[in-house]
């Protein structure tokens, strides 16, 4: 009871804070509470206990972040708040240990964060902010990828083609081996194609496999839908084949299978499209089985067409 009836008083104090942010007894207080509430805080940590964490934290009153700049625990109650919705609160706590810069690794996890909290606010330009500010600071940090691979969703939220061009290239020419160089590859890739530049999208996705990229089911949907741009389809068709047995979705199947039944009716082969077809229109997805109806009629006549010429 007695160490309630503290709490309370120090938080009143605190709140002295509001007038003059050095007020002794504030900052006294402030301390105070500071030497009582972090355990509790801790052991709220260590039991995984958000709500607890948070509850505790509030009961800083004003400014009580200040007491926690440079330890790792402020941090951990920022991430509390914000994985329980209080999303304001985590992003002004993010920005405490962000200004403090007490500790690189802190400081680097901070922005990190709160590049998220932008990006969820549709904020694209604060978010690119602080990631562009964690590079420069932290090049080498312990999350440097992250921190480039989170400036790389930012300028495609912010569709910044060009920028993330400009950014791709810099970086490939300045890390020449790194383990990085396949995704920035297919960052390009994408950024070219949203520029309907397929060519350069094909080179770029080339680069990547060479660099390493995983020849995911997307991945491989991206290049062959590029190549069949290009009126590759010979090509195409054959990765649209190989990604029918490595298919992660109905999906992905169904759009392979269109693909390749486009591809064939480009070469003419229109009784391979048939057949296809007519595999297509079991498909569960009716508006795919209702496309399949329409293309097979659109084929049925090319094909009819080419026999009449050849009559």
């Amino acid at each position: 009871q007695d160490v309630a009836r503290a709490l309370v008083l120090y938080k009143d104090l605190t709140a002295l804070a509001e007038q003059n942010p050095r007020n002794p007894w504030a900052m006294k207080a402030s301390a105070r509470l500071a030497d009582i509430l972090h355990p509790w805080i801790e052991a709220a940590l260590k039991s995984h206990d958000d709500l607890t964490m948070v509850s505790l934290f509030q009961r800083h009153g004003q400014r009580g972040e200040y007491q926690y700049l440079g330890s790792p625990t402020l941090l951990a109650v920022a991430h509390a708040h914000r994985r329980l919705g209080f999303i304001q609160e985590a992003g002004r706590l993010f920005q405490a240990v962000a200004a403090a810069n007490k500790q690189p690794a802190l400081t680097e996890e901070a922005l990190l964060s709160l590049s998220d909290i932008y990006l969820e606010q549709d904020d694209a330009p604060a978010a690119r902010r602080v990631l562009e500010r964690a590079r420069l600071q932290f090049p080498d940090g312990p999350h440097h990828r992250e921190v480039l691979h989170q400036l790389m969703r930012t300028m495609t939220r912010a569709e910044d083609w060009e920028g993330m061009l400009h950014f791709c290239r810099y970086w490939l020419l300045r890390n020449a081996r790194d383990r990085d160089r396949s995704a920035m590859y297919a960052y390009m890739a994408s950024a070219y194609l949203r520029l309907n530049q397929p060519d350069a999208a094909r080179i770029a996705y080339e680069e990547a496999f060479k660099a390493g990229a995983p020849k995911t089911p997307g991945a491989l949907l991206a290049y062959a839908d590029t190549l069949a741009k290009l009126d590759q389809h010979a090509k195409a068709n054959e990765i649209y084949a190989t990604v029918l047995d490595v298919a992660d979705s109905a999906d992905q199947r169904d759009w392979a299978k269109l693909q390749l039944i486009r591809g064939w009716r480009a070469m003419k082969q229109y009784d391979r499209a048939q057949v296809a077809l007519a595999e297509l229109g079991q498909s569960e997805d009716e508006l795919v089985a209702k496309f399949a109806g329409t293309l097979n009629g659109a084929i049925r006549q090319l094909r009819d067409e080419g026999k009449g010429a050849r009559l």
